[in-house]
């Protein structure tokens, strides 16, 4: 998959929900092409993986995958794998860690179907 991210997100963390994040300004994903375009105010977490994942810290270089992942689940307008291989595309396109993205990657698809769902 090709990645390009124009921009960093801009988020903080949400009022009263522990782990989730808030997105401040519109922010974009391209993935082969296709433009991801996620609106500001859209919650995403990282609470969850970071059970699966070991000790990763609230936000870092994987934040944006997180982040269109959770978009892509919210819009459901791909398929479940498809996500999660934009996910794991994106964590490579930003550094993460090969034992890192491989935990988390193969968590999701485990795992996922259970958000997926909703």
């Amino acid at each position: 998959m090709r990645i390009r991210i124009p921009k960093k997100p801009v988020f903080t963390n949400h009022d009263t929900k522990p782990g989730v994040f808030v997105l401040q300004k519109l922010w974009q994903c391209i993935v082969d092409g296709n433009r991801w375009i996620v609106p500001d105010g859209f919650e995403f977490e990282i609470t969850r993986p970071r059970i699966w994942a070991g000790s990763l810290p609230d936000s870092g270089a994987y934040t944006e995958a997180f982040l269109i992942h959770d978009w892509l689940y919210s819009i459901k307008q791909t398929s479940r794998k498809y996500a999660d291989s934009v996910m794991l595309a994106v964590m490579k396109y930003r550094g993460v860690y090969k034992w890192q993205y491989r935990r988390i990657y193969w968590a999701i698809r485990a795992f996922g179907w259970l958000p997926w769902r909703k």
